[in-house]
């Protein structure tokens, strides 16, 4: 019985670290950081060095942010209608529904939603006038306290057990993707109405716009994400779906509003073709591996006979199923190969800003640690759910991302 009772004990101490450790983390660190970032971008023009000259007079930088950290009315509303109209949308466009890994019945139709919102957004401001166009900017900062501040009252639904998936899946793909596009629509608009839009933010914009479009028309592959077959109940998909997508994924695009930069069209030119490319080869990797799954190898890659690892595993409630590694085209390069033109779609999107701050590639930063801490427990994942197969695979594809070095 004591043993029995410490044993308890002890996993209830387990319990309360895994859930409250990530609220610790988000209180004293990641929130904060979420709104220095907004605030250097838009008071200090993303200058780190008048950052760290602020921080002398902290009350002054409290004063300032003090008023957003709950939100306003303007932004609770702000969220609330634009919560409402993307749910809504999501319920009346019609859609191909999808059932895998778990997941059942969400509509794919995010693409059209995506279009839908950014039309409404552009004829109520520019055509009716109802709003500004440059509202999300105007009230960036308050919607980051009201974001995070829902999040964090809302936050046990991240655990619940029922249509926990699809309350995630809404959040990322609904909620995190169509509210960046619309960001970025009005950081444009805000540099429109105050300088003129430059082309290197207008490039920014179109080549991000384009990576949130080729998600979308891959929604399909998302399902069998790491973040949505194993993550789904955890707290910081739900939180960085909801604040940390808006607040970091934005930040090249919210830099260059008050940088407007001109580029040469050669240098404009390279830009967009070297990220159109990398999303593009990205979009590629995926589908490849999901071409031949579907296949179950019976097809080519590449013009050759895809050369394959049949991977047996054993599902959660003891039935024993096979998998398909693929070992060659793409896969064949390195373990994680789509990792390489995600993070280059990225850089050149952040590019356009120059190189005068390090601020506008802090999503770069984010972006390469995010990236190998997702190979690293992906693969730990894989050792454990494959065995000798995983092994073999491995054999096979010796380089984790970065052919012939890493």
């Amino acid at each position: 019985m004591p043993m029995r009772a410490t044993l308890s004990l002890s996993q209830a101490k387990k319990r309360a670290g895994y859930v409250f450790g990530p609220l610790l983390l988000i209180l004293t660190f990641l929130f904060p950081l979420c709104f220095l970032l907004w605030y250097t971008n838009v008071a200090l023009e993303g200058s780190l060095e008048s950052f760290y000259a602020q921080m002398q007079h902290l009350l002054s930088l409290w004063t300032t942010c003090r008023p957003c950290l709950l939100g306003t009315l303007s932004s609770w509303t702000i969220f609330l209608l634009f919560t409402a109209a993307a749910l809504s949308l999501f319920k009346i466009i019609p859609g191909r529904k999808a059932s895998r890994q778990g997941v059942t019945n969400f509509k794919m139709n995010g693409l059209f939603v995506m279009l839908v919102m950014l039309s409404l957004y552009s004829v109520l401001s520019y055509g009716l006038g109802l709003f500004s166009p440059t509202i999300l900017y105007d009230e960036f900062g308050a919607l980051l306290g009201s974001l995070n501040l829902f999040a964090l009252c809302f936050w046990p639904l991240s655990y619940m057990r029922t249509k926990r998936t699809h309350f995630s899946l809404f959040a990322v793909c609904r909620c995190a993707m169509v509210g960046w596009a619309l960001l970025l629509l009005s950081f444009a608009a805000k540099q429109h109405a105050t300088a003129g839009l430059s082309n290197a933010l207008g490039l920014c914009v179109l080549l991000q716009w384009i990576f949130i479009a080729k998600f979308f028309w891959w929604e399909m592959g998302y399902l069998s994400a790491v973040e949505i077959t194993y993550d789904s109940q955890g707290f910081f998909l739900y939180w960085g779906a909801i604040v940390w997508i808006p607040a970091i994924y934005t930040s090249p695009a919210l830099y260059l509003v008050h940088h407007p930069r001109h580029l040469s069209p050669s240098l404009l030119l390279l830009f967009f073709i070297g990220g159109a490319a990398s999303i593009f080869v990205n979009f590629l990797v995926d589908r490849q591996r999901h071409y031949v799954r579907s296949r179950n190898g019976d097809c080519l890659i590449w013009r050759k006979k895809p050369e394959l690892i049949f991977a047996n595993y054993q599902t959660e409630w003891g039935e024993e199923r096979q998998n398909v590694l693929l070992a060659s085209g793409w896969w064949g390069l390195s373990r994680h190969f789509h990792y390489i033109p995600e993070f280059l779609g990225a850089f050149f999107w952040s590019a356009p800003a120059l190189f005068a701050h390090f601020l506008p590639y802090f999503y770069l930063f984010f972006l390469s640690l995010l990236l190998i801490d997702r190979a690293y427990r992906h693969e730990k994942r894989c050792a454990m759910k494959y065995g000798k197969d995983w092994q073999k695979y491995c054999e096979r594809v010796p380089f984790r991302i970065i052919p012939f070095i890493y």
